[in-house]
This record gives structure tokens, C-alpha cells and sequence, in this order.
């Protein structure tokens, strides 16, 4: 079955490049991934319309971050909470406890688990 099988190699590359990077670009590409989640959730109390289907798609940033570095997601995750304190607060709700939890669950489950089955459970757990 296609649940049972492995993830690509791509996740681990990826890994692979993003350890090799500077600190510095590490930092900058963590704050872009904060500043592009931030935006995308506080896009539902900006624009009310179409802003809440723009909403769930802060997951990705997170999710990108965390599976490049557990570390760096969890800084990504904690970044965009503050910004949305300053930005939205009204977002600071649904942020931390669903949108980005998810993000930051299914990113570390791509390191900890190959089977994608895992890793589909690991993002409903959360």
C-alpha cells in the first residue's frame, strides 16, 4: 500500500544542505519562514474574507522550518507566536495551539519516522 512505504530521500538531502549552511543564513532563512507564517495567519483578521482561507496555510513555513531543524523550527514556532502578539492578537489563540503545533509536529515527525503512515499519525496526534 502507498502508506506503507518509505518517504523520499529528498527530506534528508535537504537536511544534509541546511546543516552545511553559515549561522547567519540559518537565522535569515528562519525569519523569513517567521515572517511568511505571520503574515498568512494574521491574513484571516486582515482580509475577512478570503484572509480565512489564507489562515491554515501558515502551517507550511513551520512545517518547512521544522523539518529542515527540530532547533530551528521550535525558534520558527516561538518567533511568530511574538510577532502575531504585536500584529494580530486576536490570531494568538488559534496560532499556538492548532495552526502552528501542527506545523511543528508534522515537521519533526519527518525527522524522527520514514514510513509515512507514522507520519500521518503523528500529525493527528497533534
Amino acid at each position: 500500500m502507498y502508506f506503507f512505504k518509505t518517504i523520499s530521500e529528498e527530506v534528508y538531502l535537504f537536511q544534509k544542505i541546511f546543516s552545511k549552511y553559515k549561522k547567519t543564513m540559518k537565522l535569515i532563512l528562519v525569519s523569513i519562514f517567521t515572517c511568511t507564517a505571520a503574515i498568512l495567519q494574521a491574513a484571516g483578521g486582515l482580509l475577512p474574507g478570503i484572509g480565512y482561507f489564507l489562515s491554515p496555510l501558515a502551517t507550511a513555513p513551520i512545517l518547512l522550518c521544522s523539518a529542515f531543524s527540530i532547533p530551528f523550527g521550535v525558534m520558527s514556532y516561538s518567533l511568530t507566536i511574538m510577532l502575531l502578539l504585536i500584529l494580530q492578537p486576536s490570531e494568538l489563540i488559534i496560532f499556538p495551539f492548532t495552526t502552528g503545533l501542527l506545523g511543528l509536529g508534522i515537521g519533526a515527525s519527518f525527522s524522527f519516522f520514514r514510513k509515512r503512515i507514522s507520519i500521518i499519525a503523528a500529525g493527528a496526534i497533534f
